[in-house]
């Protein structure tokens, strides 16, 4: 009886498969989703007409719709009315209780992306015979991009 011997077979070592880096997840600029009044604050004449801006930072997303709450002190002022700062922006603008606006705007097409957009124009009157000093409230109710998605934090409060 002969034996053979059967030499070892070499199995090859695989190379490694290559992996690809990773894809940075792209973030909102510091900021995105704030919302706030311009200017942040003013001195009115008696006579005058205090306007304040809505501006917003939409970071690197265009907007398609907002709705904010704007509060004032009844006390000191009524509403003249509102008004789009950009043609673009389809608005309502509501009452809600004394001292209380509703402002919802959308452009379906999207407003460019940027750290100061302006959004809306609001016009007060002082109450006649009344002197004194007043806050005026801004409340995010929603701010979202073309697709429907939120920038920033909903809800917040800016004063």
């Amino acid at each position: 009886m002969s034996a053979t011997t059967a030499s070892p077979t070499e199995v090859p070592t695989p190379e490694p498969t290559p992996t690809e880096a990773p894809t940075a997840i792209p973030t909102e600029p510091p900021g995105a989703g704030e919302v706030w009044i311009s200017p942040a604050s003013q001195t009115i004449p008696v006579d005058g007409t205090p306007t304040v801006e809505i501006h917003a930072n939409t970071g690197n997303k265009m907007l398609g719709a907002f709705e904010v709450r704007l509060e004032y002190d009844s006390y000191f002022f009524t509403c003249q009315g509102a008004e789009a700062i950009q043609p673009e922006i389809m608005y309502a603008v509501g009452t809600g209780a004394s001292g209380v606006i509703i402002i919802q705007g959308f452009d379906a097409s999207g407003l460019s992306a940027g750290t100061d957009v302006p959004l809306m124009r609001v016009k007060l009157t002082p109450i006649s015979g009344v002197y004194g000093s007043s806050l005026i409230n801004l409340n995010i109710i929603s701010l979202v991009d073309t697709s429907g998605s939120p920038i920033g934090t909903q809800y917040a409060t800016a004063a």
